[in-house]
């Protein structure tokens, strides 16, 4: 996962840009299995209590003392398979399920092996620890009301490593991160691969990668009635929610609008190569103490141009309709999303109280927006809704808040829970 803090291009208020990986799936009632066995590289000999699950799933389990494991009940879909044990390299592969059993050819572990380039985690005392868990905590599960109901369970898996010239903070896991989330009644299970914080200016970035299993917690059923409801309250207007509405060409009968927002380099800003140039140049007058005033008032001008902003952006009016942001491929069952590298200001009302043809000053969403940002032409995701290249996008806005702590799990239904 990716999140960028920056002043935000459109609306003058800080915002979150978020890309995630998110999977997203056909709901069906045929389930499948998947099968297999994990043995020792070195020995071939089976290794028991590995970790083997389906990230982002509610799927998973360890493996018994001859190495097998099995996994039943999934959804159709295509999922990323998770192998992992403690002291040994983490194996992951894509699969594809349809209403089958599959089994897998043996999965072989190395052992971890520690290069002598790799960077040493220095020790840290217990302050610079705790503040910089701190800084974990809040950027991990992020800034929603959810935040709030959310514990890690066992911190002393995380390692940080942080920079101390630049400031920056760097962190991976030893084992999985567990997270009780008594907000929505799961226990998630983060193996954290890499983590960065950083703050430039006045602009911050923070960026984690890892794998994740959900466990479903136990509770009454005034509680299990409460988690349900809250899961839907996330799921209602979130990236999944659109992803399936988008797939099933449903967009506005399930509260979404989409507009256009054009994002484009300030004609009025001059390269950054002649703005240093420049600045350098008559500050050099300055140092030198040369005559006249005309240095002074081309350095200020120069200044001023330095401070104009690099990117800015313009919303157009009208709302575009699935054709325009929804295209095929050459790849069966693969589709894009994009919008020729515009943005997408993406609006969710569930009371449907836009007009037939409003513009987007007309709209009502309760604040309950997002923006896309696209890095690359098209965000290309499979008939389940699974992105196959998530940092194509970032987010702003309402799918900028929940991070970890709003997180659902792909085979979520809404329909079902």
């Amino acid at each position: 996962m990716y999140f960028e803090l920056r002043p935000n291009l459109f609306f003058n208020r800080k915002v979150i840009l978020v890309t995630l990986i998110v999977f997203t799936f056909r709901l069906c009632f045929a389930q499948s299995t998947i099968q297999g066995r994990v043995i020792d590289h070195a020995d071939k000999k089976p290794l028991a209590y590995v970790n083997v699950f389906l990230s982002n799933a509610t799927f998973g389990g360890q493996t018994a003392a001859d190495g097998s494991f099995s996994i039943k009940g999934i959804k159709a879909g295509t999922y990323e398979l998770v192998v992992s044990m403690v002291g040994f390299e983490t194996q992951r592969q894509t699969i594809t399920l349809n209403n089958e059993t599959l089994i897998l050819p043996d999965i072989e572990l190395s052992v971890k092996v520690i290069a002598l380039h790799e960077v040493v985690i220095k020790p840290l005392d217990e302050a610079q620890r705790n503040r910089y868990l701190q800084i974990f905590t809040d950027q991990f599960l992020g800034p929603s009301s959810l935040a709030g109901s959310c514990k890690i369970i066992n911190p002393s898996v995380i390692d940080f490593d942080p920079d101390f010239k630049t400031g920056v903070i760097n962190a991976t896991s030893s084992d999985f991160i567990v997270i009780e989330n008594e907000a929505l009644g799961y226990r998630i299970k983060y193996l954290l691969t890499d983590f960065q914080y950083k703050t430039i200016g006045i602009s911050s970035t923070v960026s984690f990668n890892g794998s994740v299993l959900f466990e479903n917690l136990t509770g009454s059923e005034a509680q299990q009635a409460r988690w349900k409801k809250k899961r839907k309250d996330v799921y209602e207007g979130s990236e999944m929610h659109f992803l399936r509405s988008l797939l099933h060409n449903s967009i506005e009968a399930e509260g979404f609008m989409v507009f256009q927002l054009a994002v484009f380099k300030n004609p009025e800003r001059p390269p950054d190569s002649l703005i240093n140039t420049k600045i350098n140049h008559f500050n050099q007058l300055k140092d030198n103490k040369a005559k006249g005033s005309l240095w002074r008032d081309s350095l200020a001008i120069w200044t001023r141009y330095a401070q104009l902003p690099v990117i800015k952006s313009k919303l157009f009016e009208y709302p575009l309709n699935r054709s325009e942001i929804f295209k095929p491929t050459d790849r069966d069952g693969i589709y894009a999303l994009g919008c020729e590298f515009d943005g997408l200001y993406i609006g969710y009302d569930k009371r449907h109280r836009q007009n037939k043809n409003p513009s987007a000053k007309q709209v009502h969403f309760d604040g309950d927006f997002s923006m896309v940002n696209f890095t690359s032409l098209y965000a290309f995701f499979d008939m389940n809704g699974w992105v196959l290249n998530p940092y194509s996008r970032t987010f702003s806005g309402t799918w900028g808040q929940y991070r970890v702590a709003g997180m659902l799990p792909a085979d979520y239904d809404p329909d079902l829970d």
